[in-house]
């Protein structure tokens, strides 16, 4: 239950970060002094969140019911996260608008993934609820320290190397 919870995490923290790297230096969006930051910049994470949450709210009961587990939900979030990443690899500032639909595809697969996750930590839990806060935090702290150590080590490398964000974007 940690691994999958650790990895969507990760998956989240490092999408949601890298995203707007990406757009500034793969896809041109470069910000130009004395004029205002560019509205794609915060727009295509927009996008990602808000079909995330349409998602969470409006498709995610019928997902899981459908399927009766848990364990094909995660594993379509992951297949969608995966599909919706790899178009990232491709994309240049000609066919920039593409990153949006893109973008929206990964919230969708992002968001069965963590709330599919956040679910697994109840089972940890299970009856117990003395010890819930603890559990949870543990959880917490662990995906803090892990997303830190892997954004750290990605912001002192590669963030630059338009290379390199592609392949960042499309892979982890």
């Amino acid at each position: 239950h940690a691994f999958v919870y650790m990895m969507a995490r990760m998956a989240v923290n490092v999408t949601m970060t890298l995203t707007p790297f990406y757009l500034i230096h793969v896809l041109d969006f470069k910000y130009i002094e004395g004029e205002p930051l560019r509205p794609e910049i915060a727009t295509v994470p927009l996008a990602s969140y808000t079909t995330s949450m349409l998602f969470s709210l409006f498709g995610y009961a019928a997902l899981v019911r459908r399927f009766g587990n848990r364990t094909t939900p995660l594993l379509i979030g992951s297949v969608v996260t995966c599909m919706a990443s790899v178009p990232f690899l491709f994309m240049c500032s000609e066919i920039s608008w593409l990153v949006y639909i893109a973008a929206s595809f990964q919230g969708v697969g992002l968001s069965i993934m963590l709330n599919i996750a956040t679910s697994l930590i109840s089972d940890v839990i299970g009856h117990d609820c003395s010890s819930s806060a603890f559990v949870y935090g543990t959880y917490s702290l662990f995906d803090k320290f892990f997303s830190g150590i892997l954004l750290a080590v990605i912001g002192n490398t590669v963030i630059e190397d338009k290379d390199w964000l592609g392949w960042l974007c499309s892979f982890l």
